[in-house]
């Protein structure tokens, strides 16, 4: 896969995982992984579209989706 790719597949994965409710950083990016893994993405790749750790990145995505953009 190209990173373009692993970096599409990696937000339909936030947004089918994350938006859905809270998960534990940590299951979460243990889940990740092995769906990545399935779907043919390697743990390097996955590491690289994250720019670092895993669990951190997705930590940092909850964090997102779960503050408000704005007053309203």
């Amino acid at each position: 896969m190209t990173p373009e790719n692993v970096g599409e597949w990696l937000d339909r994965w936030v947004e089918d995982h994350l938006a859905v409710g809270s998960l534990d950083p940590q299951i979460a990016a243990a889940l990740c992984r092995t769906q990545a893994l399935e779907a043919g993405i390697s743990d390097a790749q996955l590491t690289e579209a994250v720019q670092g750790d895993l669990e951190t990145f997705l930590a940092a995505e909850q964090a997102d989706i779960q503050t408000p953009d704005g007053p309203f």
